[in-house]
């Protein structure tokens, strides 16, 4: 596409790029060309089927909205935009957020509705500032309890997933504040688990430490019972007799006295 080249313009004073009803397909490679210089990307509203690894060399971006688009899927480098705070995908044909969304640790607010996302990944638990996740009418049939354990959670969006009833009633789903109380308590839940199960290995480990320290002891006794066994075998008999001797002899001089022990 570099004959269109001159038809995208540089960024704005804020860093922004709009780049919408251009009816692309894919995105111009004069994007990648200036990524240090975008702060705000706006590729909505054209047919771009595929977002290509190079999103990840925009490291200072900041607003990314793809909305709107034919993208079926979101490329792994998505977790390099470690600056981002606002991720807008909707209305795409996106299967699966990639486990890599959880590295944009400065994300505030994810719109991902009217997909067809099927699986959401645990691993959003990492973007900590998290406080704003649409992902209505999607194909979910259930999502991870760590959305509910991101304290900054202000805003859940679930309706139109009708397949989610197993994990929440389906009566609660256009309940932001609701969707978000159930899963605090579920993420709430298994983190206690975790926490007991954790302690209980560690009593498991004591518990055997003093088995093993116990039979250490029981070898070290029988091994000196042995010992002192071998040593009265061993040891001299006239020794035996002159000690028998001195024991029921009433000489307190006995041990020293000649004549007693020639006795």
């Amino acid at each position: 596409m570099e004959e269109y080249d001159d038809l995208v313009p540089e960024p704005d004073s804020d860093g922004g790029v709009d780049m919408t009803h251009q009816g692309w397909k894919r995105v111009d490679d004069i994007i990648w060309k200036m990524a240090m210089k975008i702060l705000t990307l706006d590729l909505s509203f054209n047919k771009i089927e595929e977002i290509p690894e190079q999103i990840g060399d925009l490291i200072l971006l900041k607003d990314l909205n793809i909305s709107n688009n034919q993208i079926e899927v979101l490329p792994q480098r998505l977790g390099d935009l470690r600056c981002l705070r606002k991720l807008q995908c909707q209305n795409n044909k996106i299967e699966i957020m990639p486990h890599e969304i959880g590295k944009c640790y400065m994300l505030e607010d994810l719109i991902a509705h009217d997909n067809m996302l099927r699986a959401f990944p645990a691993s959003i638990i990492g973007c900590a500032a998290l406080n704003s996740c649409d992902l209505r009418n999607n194909q979910l049939t259930a999502v991870p309890c760590e959305l509910g354990g991101l304290v900054t959670m202000r805003s859940l969006f679930l309706d139109g997933n009708e397949q989610m009833h197993k994990q929440i009633p389906s009566y609660c789903l256009a309940d932001s504040f609701l969707c978000i109380f159930l899963l605090r308590m579920e993420y709430d839940q298994r983190e206690e688990v975790k926490l007991l199960r954790a302690m209980n290995l560690e009593l498991e480990y004591k518990v055997r430490e003093r088995e093993e320290y116990n039979l250490r002891l029981r070898d070290e006794r029988e091994e000196a019972a042995v010992l002192v066994a071998a040593a009265k075998a061993n040891f001299p008999k006239e020794y035996v007799k002159f000690k028998d001797h001195c024991a029921s002899c009433k000489n307190t001089a006995c041990c020293c006295c000649n004549a007693c022990i020639a006795m």
